[in-house]
């Protein structure tokens, strides 16, 4: 009987772990800046899924004013990386959405001012 539990919980922790690892492996990774030099604002996005078909846009908005709207897409790794004169004492907001495989997705928005 005690064997039987043991070969149960051993069972249960390979379970978890590989579910674990293997959502692991599925999320998609998604890196985003917005800095500032001056008046140019520097944006960019990298959005990774591997063997996956990505669908990027990234859009740089002043209030709900949109200053530049980028998009790119590609298998596995997309990145997009633009620059944009902006004025200063300003605070701006950098959005980034798309598809994975279909599925749509849009990350948390950076919000800084410059």
């Amino acid at each position: 009987m005690r064997k039987m539990r043991t070969i149960a919980l051993v069972l249960v922790v390979i379970l978890a772990l590989s579910l674990s690892v293997s959502a692991a492996m599925t999320a998609p990774s998604i890196t985003k800046s917005l800095t500032f030099n001056g008046t140019t604002a520097n944006c960019s996005v990298s959005v990774r899924d591997s063997g996956k078909t990505i669908n990027v846009t990234m859009e740089l908005l002043r209030g709900d004013v949109s200053l530049g709207i980028w998009s790119d897409s590609g298998t596995s790794l997309v990145t997009l990386d633009e620059s944009l004169t902006v004025a200063t004492g300003m605070i701006y907001t950098l959005k980034v959405y798309g598809t994975i495989n279909g599925v749509p997705f849009e990350a948390a928005p950076i919000i800084r001012s410059n």
